[in-house]
């Protein structure tokens, strides 16, 4: 498999972001005696265009001369992938995902490791804290009001 484009980062380097993306995966004309991917001729109304004669040599001739390319007119097909990110092509508003897809344990962000996902990973200790602190934030915020109205200046 070749990969037309590599990300970097892991969940581990304490920099990288999760980011949605979308995958091609497909094969792709290469030239078998330069071992490059090429650049097929693929529209138009001439005779050289892919979609118009569905001849690959003719297609990735002109292709790899309008790009300047050396092209030895041997054709061959290699497995290869491609990461898009999700700027475009994104679902209508009726099939978006719910955070619970991701944010659960077994979702789709179940199998990233080294992170924390808030939903999917929890510690007892760490949640009773955050209750203490959230009720006792409320409950100090009523007591102060509390004060203030029993207080008050007639």
């Amino acid at each position: 498999m070749t990969h037309i484009n590599k990300l970097g980062g892991s969940a581990k380097d304490g920099e990288s972001l999760i980011w949605p993306m979308k995958v091609f995966r497909g094969a792709q004309p290469f030239d078998a005696v330069n071992k490059t991917l090429v650049t097929p001729h693929t529209a138009g109304n001439d005779d050289t265009a892919y979609w118009k004669n569905f001849g690959w040599e003719k297609a990735i001739e002109t292709g790899m001369n309008v790009a300047g390319a050396d092209f030895s007119g041997k054709v061959g097909f290699i497995k290869t992938d491609m990461s898009w990110p999700i700027t475009h092509m994104v679902a209508p508003k009726e099939k978006a995902l719910g955070c619970s897809e991701c944010h659960t344990r077994g979702g789709r962000l179940d199998a990233i490791d080294g992170v924390y996902i808030p939903g999917r990973d929890a510690n007892r200790l760490v949640n009773l804290i955050g209750w203490i602190v959230a009720g006792g934030t409320l409950a100090a915020v009523a007591l102060h009001g509390l004060i203030r109205i029993v207080r008050r200046p007639r």
